[in-house]
């Protein structure tokens, strides 16, 4: 079961459970950004499969598979207006003329296009005085409410349905475009490096002008633009509707991008295996060290402002806790007082039974609590997750897997080996999964399991 997270760049604050590094934010597996952020972000790879860092790439040209949307501003939008629920689409109450911004900026720099559905009701299906364009958050969008169309003002150009576009009320196209009126799709294409705007309808000319290539002659547009960040604009008039789109209809001009697609600047290296020898080795061999430890890794990439999915873990030795014990028969304490680790001698297929230890000192339950609690666990809830785990010299096999459970108020924790052959261990439930038959000593180092996998608490 292939297993990411999300990652996005803010340069904000970061939602509860996230991490930050520099403007990259980490979301959480499976889950996104938690907390019902509607931060935009791509899929990183499959953690399954090994560690993974994320590095710099140059150009913004890193694929981001994941969809995006592109909103309209309740906080930019005209007093009679109506943004539907997930705010993509605006109509206009009758008797007013008023327009909404985007949420996301078009910033200097930048070559895109934006594509609107206009739909107009059956009263008014030619009128020639719906409007779609750009503007600065200054802008006049409220009107009186007559006025508030994209090229009422100097902060704002716009592309009306009679064909010519405007600004501060004036007429600055070139000529008269194509018209437009219900069911039309309206692109609008901005090119910031040469200040310039060209519009079509339905997949047309430019500008409604054969002679017109935005990509081979970009300097020959339809209308001189402002400097940005400035925001689409949307006008629908009285009786009519508009919606922004998610993708293009008709095709983006080659060296611009559909506004809102989502690429970055930062790709992914990733180990070879899920074992510390990997890990070590994709530090090494990516950024010209030469550590031999996972603490030298980690430290190194630290203090370069590097985050790595190795992230989690804590190690449980001998001297952390005063006493362990064998429960359900087939775990059996090893060791003076049983804290040298212990053996399963049966593989039961109840993963409620294991090997207990308690009376933990305090470092130990602080190590253990901040590390549970950053995987996503309660510290207190006695429930049992899937981890990773090295175990210590003379154990029956080098790594593995665990159903770890931990209690930080009553300082016990609980291990069951498990045996990866019996696949149910994937199903959440303590009656999912088969135990380990071997010999598992400390000291033990835990790391979390990519996905929580609840497998039940203890008696």
């Amino acid at each position: 079961m292939a297993t990411s997270r999300p990652f996005s760049y803010t340069t904000g604050s970061h939602p509860t459970g996230t991490h930050k590094v520099g403007n990259i934010l980490i979301g959480l597996p499976l889950a996104g950004f938690g907390g019902g952020s509607r931060l935009e972000g791509w899929n990183g790879p499959d953690e399954e499969l090994g560690y993974i860092i994320p590095i710099p790439v140059s150009g913004d040209t890193q694929p981001t598979p994941v969809e995006y949307r592109t909103y309209l501003d309740p906080h930019y939008i005209g007093s009679n207006m109506t943004l539907d629920g997930i705010t993509q689409s605006i109509s206009q109450a009758n008797g007013s003329q008023q327009s909404v911004l985007g949420v996301d900026s078009i910033n200097q720099g930048d070559r895109v296009m934006f594509s609107v559905l206009v739909e107009l009701t059956a009263a008014h299906p030619t009128q020639t005085d719906h409007v779609i364009g750009i503007g600065k958050q200054t802008m006049n969008y409220e009107g009186s409410p007559l006025g508030g169309w994209p090229g009422n003002d100097n902060d704002s150009i716009g592309y009306c349905s009679n064909g010519l576009i405007y600004q501060n009320g004036n007429v600055v196209s070139a000529g008269v475009y194509a018209t437009w009126s219900d069911g039309d799709i309206i692109d609008i294409l901005i090119n910031t490096q040469t200040a310039g705007m060209s519009v079509r309808v339905n997949g047309g000319d430019w500008d409604n002008d054969p002679t017109h290539d935005p990509v081979n002659n970009p300097n020959m547009m339809g209308a001189e633009i402002f400097h940005g960040p400035f925001y689409p604009a949307l006008c629908p008039e009285e009786g009519g509707s508009m919606t922004i789109q998610n993708s293009a209809t008709y095709p983006v001009p080659g060296g611009y991008k559909f506004f809102g697609d989502v690429t970055a600047s930062v790709g992914f290296i990733r180990s070879s295996a899920l074992t510390d020898q990997s890990f070590i080795d994709l530090v090494n061999s990516n950024f010209n060290q030469s550590f031999t430890t996972i603490l030298a890794c980690q430290d190194w990439l630290n203090s370069n402002n590097y985050w790595s999915s190795y992230g989690i873990s804590f190690t449980i030795n001998s001297s952390d806790f005063y006493n362990g014990y064998g429960y359900g028969g087939n775990s059996n304490a090893l060791g003076p007082n049983g804290v040298g680790g212990f053996e399963n001698t049966d593989p039961q297929n109840n993963l409620e039974f294991g090997y207990f230890g308690g009376g933990l000192i305090p470092t130990a339950i602080s190590n253990i609590s901040t590390s549970v609690t950053a995987a996503g666990i309660n510290p207190n809830s006695n429930t049992g997750y899937i981890w990773n785990v090295s175990w210590g010299a003379g154990s029956s096999i080098a790594s593995g897997l665990v159903k770890f459970g931990y209690d930080a108020g009553s300082q016990q924790f609980f291990i069951e080996a498990i045996d990866p052959a019996d696949v149910a261990w994937l199903t959440p439930g303590y009656q999912n999964g088969t135990s380990l038959v071997g010999t598992f000593l400390f000291p033990a180092t835990f790391k979390p399991y990519i996905s929580l996998i609840d497998k039940g608490g203890w008696c």
